[in-house]
């Protein structure tokens, strides 16, 4: 089983985002009739669902809040595509990623699809950023789409064992307001 689930805040407040973030797991909890379970956060910042062994990743952008559930371990991160950042990839890339890199027709993507892979990967794994974010970290397979959110490009990506194409992950869109 692989679900996401996606909200969208109605501003960009952080207290915005917390609130919905807050209601879209408590529809979760519901879908999945996780009754008695909760949401936390073990001393690395990865979160866990009490009481159930489900595996959760959250990310979130723009006040889109995507929420993952999986029975295997998972990591998910969204990106906005926006201006390339050759310092950034210099930083995080390897001589021979960052020579592809450059060559690349759209480097904005190139970059931040390689970003928000190790990302994923690095919730996935449950450590911090500045582990996967060294030159010489290689993220294997990680499910990638770009989509447009409100007319604005973001890129999604996924790290799952189980998920290896789009048929294997299940879309939820909760669309709610906080007076529901």
């Amino acid at each position: 089983m692989l679900k996401i689930y996606r909200a969208k805040a109605p501003d960009l407040s952080r207290e915005s985002e917390k609130l919905y973030t807050e209601r879209l797991i408590g529809h979760i909890f519901d879908d999945l009739k996780l009754n008695g379970c909760a949401l936390n956060k073990l001393p690395s910042g990865m979160p866990y669902i009490s009481g159930s062994d489900l595996k959760v990743s959250i990310t979130h952008k723009d006040g889109n809040i995507f929420i993952a559930v999986c029975d295997n371990n998972i990591g998910i991160d969204v990106e906005k595509i926006s201006d390339d950042n050759e310092k950034l990839a210099k930083r995080i890339m390897s001589e021979e990623m960052f020579e592809e890199y450059l060559a690349s027709k759209d480097r904005a993507i190139f970059l931040y699809s390689f970003y928000s892979a190790k990302e994923a990967y690095a919730k996935f794994l449950g450590k911090g950023l500045s582990v996967v974010m060294k030159k010489d970290i290689t993220v294997p397979y990680t499910f990638q789409k770009t989509v447009l959110l409100d007319g604005i490009g973001y890129l999604f990506s996924l790290y799952c064992e189980k998920a290896k194409d789009i048929s294997d992950i299940e879309f939820v869109f909760a669309d709610f307001s906080l007076k529901d």
